[in-house]
C-alpha cells in the first residue's frame, strides 16, 4: 500500500511537468529488495513511455532517459529484457 502512494506522489509530480524530480524522488526512495518498488518503478517508466513525446521534449525528458531507467533497473536486480518494453 505505501508503495502505491508513492507511486500517485510520483505520477502527480510527471503530470504537472516535473518528470526528472519525480525520477531522482524513485531513485532515492527505492527499497532494495522489495519487489513492490521494483514494480513501482517499472510502472513509473512504463507511464513515462505512455506519454507523448513532445510532453516528454517539453519537460527535458526524453525516451532514452526511460530507457536507460529500465536498464538501470534490470542490472540492479538482475532481470533481463525489460528494454523491449520500450
Amino acid at each position: 500500500f505505501e508503495a502505491y502512494i508513492f507511486l500517485v506522489f510520483l505520477s502527480r509530480r510527471t503530470c504537472a511537468g516535473d518528470i526528472n524530480g519525480a525520477e531522482n524522488e524513485l531513485l532515492m526512495n527505492m527499497e532494495e529488495d522489495d519487489p513492490d518498488y521494483l514494480e513501482l518503478a517499472l510502472t513509473f517508466y512504463l507511464h513515462l513511455n505512455d506519454m507523448d513525446v513532445d510532453y516528454l521534449d517539453d519537460h527535458d525528458y526524453s525516451r532514452e532517459e526511460i530507457l536507460d531507467g529500465l536498464k538501470s533497473l534490470a542490472e540492479d536486480w538482475g532481470v533481463t529484457g525489460l528494454e523491449a518494453l520500450v
